[in-house]
């Protein structure tokens, strides 16, 4: 029964408008500045007063607060909310920091730089000044001398009541202090070009400065402003002309000097072995130069392949390298050799082809009937075409056709011959030909007996072992005859061959 009087009577004060003591948030921030407006504020509630008070001191009264701190501190913000059967609290803490600030007598100057600092707020705060990396300061104005030419960041916080301020920073510049530089001219070098030995006339003038020096470029050096010099080797030489004052400042002038060797005789040619061949087909070349090895300050070859195909005199082999072509084509090289700053150029062709025609004779000139072998020594062919033509008159008379890859041919009467080989593979085809001079049948005289009057007839004896041979006789005037066998001999040779001209290289 006591539990159900507890409800009602919670119920009837709900009823008449009484509110539990639940906490009031307060909206505002837990930080702020020195001299900086701060409100806070609580949700607005019917016929209900709000009073607000910071560590104790009243403040107004109202939903919200508006208050400027002039003091560092921790600050406690409560609010008291009361009415008809009303009765609340809540609070807030804040943290006011103070606020650092300074001025500088100089922002800027030559080295070195004094700058007197004055910081703010003037009184109850302690100082932390940092100049730069570990030079620091807890004076309320101290003075720094900066001497090294830089920017530097300036900051300062300042401590009051246990808070600590936000840096403030300010940038000083300090330059360098203004140097009296010396001022130089060159007024003469003369000559600037000439082949070595080469002697050369060097004036300059020099103000605001102590001593002079000229450096040549090559180990040599003068102390006079006015001076000649002699370049003995060939080179490009930077002269040099310095003027240095008691401070230490110094200025430079220069002039550039070319010295030539005597390059009259100076060549350059490229030894290549072989120039042509088939894939894959490697390639010996040769520096042949005339350029002494002491002059020589680069070597660039380049083998026509691609960018990538070349050496320099940085390659241990630039005097002697190969190159293997494994692709058809023609391919320039070109080789440049850098002596005493002039450049010596050279190039060849490189033929190279999967198909190379090539043969050798076993002889290329003789009486007939010549009988000649040829020898296939092509490269890459799958078939071969021999063509013999006759050129006596000019033109190219086709005589015979053959197919072999090695052939032997007799030419049977004197002229002049081509001999061609076309080397086959696929539908490629290469040729070459070799030019076979025919002298004339080679004659024999036949044997003739002189007879003398005898008183008696010669005996004569007929061999048994091989058949009578009739000696060609004198007629009336003492002329010889031709043996009649011979005649007959020829003419029975002739008869076969124009049966069959094939079979004895017949010309018809």
């Amino acid at each position: 029964m006591r539990k159900i009087l507890m409800l009602l009577l919670v119920l009837g004060l709900v009823a008449v408008g009484v509110v539990s003591a639940a906490e009031l948030t307060i909206t505002g921030p837990t930080t702020a500045k020195v001299g900086e407006k701060v409100i806070f504020s609580v949700t607005q509630g019917d016929n209900v007063t709000y009073s607000w008070t910071i560590d104790g001191a009243n403040g107004k009264n109202g939903a919200s607060f508006e208050k400027t701190f002039d003091s560092a501190g921790k600050y406690t913000v409560k609010v008291t909310a009361s009415g008809t059967n009303v009765s609340s609290e809540g609070s807030k803490e804040i943290t006011i920091k103070p606020v650092a600030s300074f001025t500088a007598s100089k922002e800027s100057g030559e080295t070195p730089l004094n700058v007197t600092f004055t910081g703010s707020p003037a009184s109850d705060v302690t100082y932390l000044w940092t100049f730069e990396s570990g030079k620091t300061s807890d004076k309320a104005n101290p003075t720094y001398s900066f001497t090294t030419a830089k920017k530097y960041y300036v900051s300062l916080v300042v401590t009051q009541n246990g808070i600590t301020s936000d840096a403030y920073t300010k940038e000083i510049t300090a330059t360098e202090k203004t140097k009296i530089v010396p001022e130089t001219k060159i007024n003469e070098v003369s000559p600037k070009t000439g082949t070595a030995p080469l002697k050369v006339t060097f004036k300059a003038t020099a103000t605001n400065s102590d001593s002079v020096r000229w450096e040549f470029g090559d180990e040599k050096s003068a102390t006079t402003a006015e001076t000649t010099h002699t370049y003995e080797k060939p080179g490009t030489y930077t002269a040099n002309f310095t003027a240095t004052n008691t401070n230490g400042t110094s200025v430079k002038k220069s002039e550039t000097i070319t010295v030539k060797g005597n390059t009259s005789t100076y060549k350059v040619a490229i030894d290549a072995t072989p120039v042509k061949g088939a894939v894959p087909l490697t390639v010996k070349f040769k520096l042949n130069t005339t350029i002494p090895e002491t002059d020589i300050s680069d070597v660039n070859w380049e083998f026509g392949v691609d960018s990538n195909s070349w050496i320099s005199k940085n390659n241990a082999t630039y005097k002697a390298p190969s190159w293997t072509y494994t692709e058809d084509g023609t391919y320039t090289v070109t080789l440049v050799v850098t002596a005493n700053n002039e450049h010596y150029n050279a190039e060849t062709k490189i033929t190279v082809s999967d198909l190379v025609a090539s043969f050798d004779a076993s002889k290329t000139s003789g009486a007939a009937p010549l009988e000649v072998k040829f020898t296939d020594k092509s490269s890459g062919p799958t078939s071969w075409r021999w063509t013999i033509y006759k050129t006596d008159d000019g033109s190219r008379t086709v005589q015979k056709e053959l197919i072999s890859q090695n052939i032997t041919y007799t030419f049977d009467r004197e002229g002049k011959y081509e001999v061609e080989l076309a080397a086959i593979k696929g539908s490629k085809s290469v040729t070459t030909y070799k030019t076979i001079t025919v002298s004339a049948k080679a004659t024999t005289a036949p044997t003739t007996v002189r007879t003398t009057a005898a008183t008696t007839a010669p005996t004569t004896t007929v061999a048994t072992t091989s058949p009578a041979v009739l000696a060609a006789s004198l007629s009336a005037d003492d002329e010889l005859i031709p043996n009649p066998m011979d005649v007959i001999d020829e003419f029975i040779r002739l008869l076969l061959a124009m049966m069959n001209p094939e079979k004895y290289n017949l010309e018809i």
